[in-house]
């Protein structure tokens, strides 16, 4: 190879070298803009894991209020139960109680009728009594007119002093 054609070699192989040189320096400046944004984007996931944190810090304080407030709805719950155990242990007792008054309507039920029967009696019996009581007066009444005729008859022979001779 001749000199001449080295020299071309070289120089191609040189103008290669620049041009990937230039192509390097290229790519490093767009590796650097990456970098930079990168770095940028490191920021914000930097502070969205603070900010993560923080929200997990506050879910955790959440949670022993949630568990806190279960514990005490089960507690409630709990509550809840043996009160209906004695609700329905009242309502059973209701329910006898009712039966029991059932059976006592029935007899004074019985008893009403007893009584309505009693106050036909009553009814009749008062009526027999108003007539005797009618009757009575009349008889009184009768009396009366003959005590005050005994009365005139004894007024006239005291006044009649000649029946007197004794």
């Amino acid at each position: 190879m001749r000199d001449s054609e080295k020299l071309d070699l070289i120089l191609e192989k040189v103008t290669g070298l620049e041009t990937d040189m230039v192509e390097v320096k290229a790519d490093v400046a767009e590796l650097k803009t990456d970098v930079a944004e990168l770095k940028e984007d490191m920021v914000e996931v930097k502070a969205d894991v603070a900010e993560l944190k923080t929200d997990v810090a506050e879910l955790k304080e959440d949670m022993v209020e949630v568990k806190a407030d279960v514990a005490e709805l089960k507690t409630d719950v709990a509550e809840l139960k043996e009160d209906m155990v004695e609700v329905k242990a009242d309502v059973a007792e209701l329910k006898t109680d009712v039966a029991e008054l059932k059976e006592d309507m029935v007899e004074v039920k019985a008893d009403v009728a007893e009584l309505k029967t009693d106050v036909v009696n009553l009814k009749a019996d008062m009526t027999e009594v108003k007539a005797d009581v009618k009757n009575l007066h009349m008889e009184v009444s009768f009396v009366f007119d003959e005590v005050e005729r005994v009365h005139s008859i004894l007024d006239n022979h005291k006044a009649d002093r000649s029946a007197h001779t004794a």
